[in-house]
């Protein structure tokens, strides 16, 4: 897959996929999929705009968790992008590898914590037959409601898991 260390070193004006490993090809062909070229060309338009806030962008993207875990009244909560590849209760959160935090799609039937709630996103909620609203499980909620591709965007209040949606 295409960890962060590897986009960040690529150079994103000769963005072409040569001199890249067959898994590196593979891995830009699904980011292009989703989304990619919107990402590449912003990117590369504030790199030449603003050389400084590029680098603080950068910087700010490479600290950034890969997921967070926090206590609101009555719950404790695990946001995180994608879900939990090959979820164990007992393993550490800190044990899951970038791409077992980014690139995983639960099944609708999975089941995380019984004491923690998941938030993630990754995968549009269309694909468990929810288009355009928060898909919810026992013990995990997907809040990607496909804005990237025309959905109305929606926020989800963490102290009592009040949905909002941009249309209503």
């Amino acid at each position: 897959m295409l960890d962060s260390e590897f986009l960040f070193a690529l150079d994103l004006e000769h963005l072409s996929g040569r001199d890249l490993t067959p898994e590196q090809q593979h891995a830009l062909l699904l980011w292009n999929q989703n989304g990619a070229m919107a990402t590449i060309m912003n990117l590369t338009q504030l790199k030449a705009t603003d050389p400084d806030e590029f680098s603080g962008l950068m910087a700010y993207v490479r600290s950034a968790p890969l997921y967070v875990e926090l206590k609101v009244p009555m719950k404790s909560i695990v946001l995180v992008h994608g879900g939990f590849n090959g979820f164990d209760p007992e393993k550490p959160l800190d044990e899951y590898s970038q791409n077992d935090l980014v690139w995983t799609r639960p099944d609708s039937d999975e089941d995380y914590w019984d004491d923690r709630l998941v938030i993630l996103g990754h995968t549009p909620t269309q694909y468990y037959g929810r288009k355009g609203k928060a898909f919810v499980t026992p013990t995990w909620i997907d809040i990607d409601t496909g804005a990237g591709a025309g959905g109305s965007p929606m926020l989800l209040r963490l102290d009592d898991l009040a949905e909002f949606y941009a249309d209503q």
